[in-house]
């Protein structure tokens, strides 16, 4: 992530992990945090909608 200072968050899925049934899985990597694994659509997008409402 980068250095500027800015408030950043990444968030990364893998084909190799979503589950059987197609159940994305997630990834939300930000500076200094360790990484949050987020499981489903729904899960994925509220973690998101946190992470804006914090930051806001």
């Amino acid at each position: 992530l980068s250095e500027k200072g800015g408030s950043q968050l990444v968030v990364a899925n893998r084909v190799e992990e979503f589950k059987q049934d197609g159940t994305q899985v997630a990834w939300l990597l930000e500076s200094k945090q360790e990484p949050q694994k987020h499981i489903g659509k729904k899960d994925i997008a509220n973690a998101i909608l946190d992470r804006i409402e914090l930051t806001a």
